[in-house]
């Protein structure tokens, strides 16, 4: 997005003419989401994988290790894994991408013109 909006900022003015840009933040954080999700359910496929062995984190960083740190491991017995991790991940992710999104999209809409 960042490259795009400085190689492309005349095109992408024009193709956001008009759009709020409420509704534009949504449908590219929704896209970006989406994607996620799909690959993340592509590594998971056959069950064989969890994130924790996909991004090779240390045992600190699963669920129970994370909520004994805070003294809730009694509530890891139900949890998976990589749940704390990968929830956590998912979070911070699409915030960090809101805020690029919307810092770039930003620069993009044109102040609306007076008298127009």
């Amino acid at each position: 997005m960042v490259l795009d909006a400085r190689l492309s900022r005349d095109e992408l003015r024009r193709v956001y003419a008009g759009v709020p840009r409420g509704f534009a933040l949504l449908l590219g954080m929704g896209c970006y989401l989406s994607l996620g999700l799909a690959w993340e359910a592509s590594v998971k496929k056959g069950g064989k994988e969890n994130t924790m062995t996909t991004y090779q984190q240390p045992p600190w960083l699963s669920s129970e290790a994370l909520l004994g740190q805070i003294g809730l491991e009694s509530h890891a017995a139900g949890l998976a894994e990589d749940f704390v991790f990968a929830t956590g991940q998912k979070v911070l992710l699409v915030l960090f991408g809101l805020l690029a999104y919307n810092s770039c999209l930003k620069g993009l809409k044109s102040p609306k013109q007076k008298g127009a």
